[in-house]
């Protein structure tokens, strides 16, 4: 509990730091918001962090200050996934009446992660028409952004109870109405994925669901594409809080290519994932499909060596 009470104090006191007389601090406020997604919440700390947040509102203007609460929700998420859902639903209710600028970017972050306690506890089968009425409402005036949102998380349901041809229709119809042209830089929204970004995110899911349904042509072909565009995306970039994590499209690539013994141009890929992955669990994915090239080449040695430092 000291702890925890530790880590939110931290949090707070970034908070106040990232506010300056000069602007934003970006960076002390990305770390704030790590801090926060990481924590276990009580009630109190949750006001407590409420409150914190509070410093960064201008008149209408409650962005910064629904961001902050988009990281509490992933710390819910992790740690109590009903209060998760009951803390989604609340600032989505509240976000229909907001007038602040990223209203619209800021609710379909909150639906999009809100995903996570539904998919993963007792409460699934209430995500599905809780999402599928939300589809029909932005249907309704046409909000091509919250269609694709509300189609994805659908897609995510069904491969969770293992009916991968309905998650297969449903992440279709999401990438259908993705604009893929554009680059749309949220850096402080995780998880709300839009444009080019949602693009490769949403094909890079495709080839997942492909890959566990056994077609591992298609997978190849999906997972290559989004590989290719997250590079290509990548080198438009100087600022790594912008870049997409290659580690997730190249494990499933890698797998499929070995899967279906299709060992050609992995040693040429390995290097350029090695370069991109910052954070451990990129690193576990590139080292646990590294293990299984090997393993399929009948290194035992080196696999084993390589699961083990994954653990």
């Amino acid at each position: 509990a000291n702890a925890q009470q530790s880590r939110v104090d931290s949090a707070i006191a970034l908070l106040k730091k990232s506010n300056t007389s000069k602007g934003l601090d970006t960076l002390t406020l990305t770390n704030a918001l790590k801090l926060i997604n990481n924590a276990v919440l009580t009630d109190a700390q949750i006001k407590q962090l409420e409150n914190a947040a509070g410093q960064f509102k201008k008149g209408n203007d409650e962005d910064l200050c629904y961001t902050i609460k988009v990281s509490i929700l992933r710390s819910l998420s992790a740690s109590d996934k009903f209060k998760a859902i009951d803390y989604g639903h609340q600032n989505l209710n509240q976000l229909e009446s907001s007038k602040t600028p990223q209203s619209k970017n800021l609710y379909r972050a909150f639906l999009i992660l809100l995903r996570v306690p539904y998919r993963n506890s007792s409460k699934l089968t209430e995500g599905f028409p809780f999402y599928t009425k939300k589809l029909n409402q932005f249907k309704i005036i046409r909000d091509s952004a919250a269609i694709s949102a509300c189609y994805y998380v659908l897609a995510g349901f069904y491969r969770t109870i293992g009916l991968y041809e309905s998650a297969i229709y449903n992440l279709k119809n999401s990438i259908s109405y993705i604009d893929s042209s554009s680059i749309i830089l949220q850096p402080f929204i995780q998880g709300g994925w839009e444009g080019k970004q949602a693009w490769i995110n949403h094909t890079g899911a495709l080839s997942e669901y492909y890959l566990l349904k056994g077609d591992y042509a298609a997978s190849i072909n999906y997972s290559s594409q989004a590989l290719q565009k997250a590079i290509a995306f990548n080198k438009s970039f100087v600022d790594t809080l912008y870049r997409s994590r290659l580690a997730f499209y190249f494990s499933l690539w890698g797998t499929a290519k070995i899967l279906s013994n299709q060992l050609d141009s992995l040693d040429y890929y390995f290097p350029i994932v090695d370069r991109s992955a910052s954070e451990y669990d990129e690193k576990v994915l590139i080292d646990q499909t590294r293990a299984l090239y090997k393993m399929q080449l009948g290194d035992y040695v080196a696999t084993d060596s390589l699961l083990q430092n994954c653990r």
